[in-house]
């Protein structure tokens, strides 16, 4: 998991010198799981919706690290094997209940209610 949590930490920084590729363009963590030797269905789970909401602002990069790692332990403590596709439903499904507080938070960020006074 430490592992896991270095690359994603030196992928998801807020550091405008982060590591770029040959066109210049800054890599997504799911572009440097790859280049770790990620499965590619892996990874893709391990990062989706978070990059989004990082990039956004609506969620920062310690939290984001966090859950792509709880999603990693989710994965092991479940006994999920690749590939996944025949249990990526499943999988969806532990991801959400798991994160649902993290996701209600993340909304009420992005989708602020209006104060009356």
């Amino acid at each position: 998991m430490d592992g896991l949590r270095a690359i994603l930490m030196e992928y998801w920084r807020s550091d405008p010198d982060g590591p770029r590729a040959p066109d210049g363009e800054y890599y997504t963590a799911f572009e440097g799981l790859l280049a770790h030797n990620v499965p590619e269905d892996l990874a893709e789970l391990l990062t989706n919706g978070l990059e989004e909401a990082l990039y956004r602002g609506f969620l920062d990069d310690r939290r984001a690290v966090d859950m792509a790692v709880r999603r990693a332990e989710l994965f092991i403590g479940e006994n999920i094997t690749l590939p996944l596709a025949r249990d990526k439903d499943r999988v969806y499904w532990l991801m959400q209940r798991m994160e649902e507080e993290d996701w209600k938070d993340i909304v009420h960020a992005m989708c602020p209610r209006p104060t009356y006074e």
